[in-house]
Formats: structure tokens, C-alpha cells, sequence
């Protein structure tokens, strides 16, 4: 595979459902930082599917469930091993309520 520059992208809202593409065209996940938010139901936290097109009904690549909490729960950054997780078609991101901002680490593509 022949080097590319890395780039990051932010999508969402603060503690709100959100559906929003991220990435388009064929990319590789590199990286996600994702930060829990305020769980007003107390059941459980939010969570987040990447997923390989552009709508939410396309194939999910990678799934994260925020921990439960009644407060905003810290991030987490989770580093994608070897060449990270490969999208054909682009990035969506499909996130619950009790979810911040996710931001993306890609390789590839471009941010929508």
C-alpha cells in the first residue's frame, strides 16, 4: 500500500442522536475518539456504528457502546491496528443519544 497523508474529521452534537456522513469515498479507519454523554434515561449509555456507505441501514464496520452513566463519561481513543478498518464506499456515522462529538482518524478518502 503506498503511503497517504492521514487526515481527522469531527461529526455530531453534543448529547444528541445524530446520523451524518463523515467520510467520502474509500478510506481506511485509522482511529475514532468518542466521548459518552449525559445519560438522562439512566439504562445505558450511547452507541456509535460506523458504517461502510452512506446511509444507516448499510453495512456497520465497527460498533462502540458507551458505558452507562448519569454524567458525561470521559473519551475513549481507540487506535485501529495494522492498516485499520477498510470502508469501500465512504464513512457514516450513526450515533444514539448520550454521545459527544466522535471524531474520526482516516486514511484515504475525504471528509464529506
Amino acid at each position: 500500500m503506498q503511503p497517504t497523508d492521514v487526515y481527522s474529521v469531527q461529526v455530531g452534537s453534543n448529547n444528541l442522536a445524530f446520523e451524518s456522513q463523515a467520510v467520502n469515498g474509500r478510506s481506511r479507519l485509522k482511529g475514532i475518539y468518542v466521548c459518552g454523554g449525559v445519560d438522562t434515561t439512566g439504562t445505558s449509555g450511547g452507541k456509535v456504528q460506523l458504517r461502510d456507505g452512506t446511509t444507516n441501514t448499510d453495512t456497520a464496520r465497527f460498533e462502540f457502546q458507551c458505558p452507562r452513566g448519569s454524567t458525561v463519561t470521559g473519551g475513549f481513543f481507540i487506535k485501529i491496528p495494522g492498516n485499520g478498518i477498510l470502508f469501500e464506499s465512504g464513512i457514516f456515522v450513526d450515533a444514539e443519544a448520550a454521545v459527544n462529538p466522535v471524531t474520526l482518524v482516516f486514511q484515504g478518502g475525504a471528509a464529506a
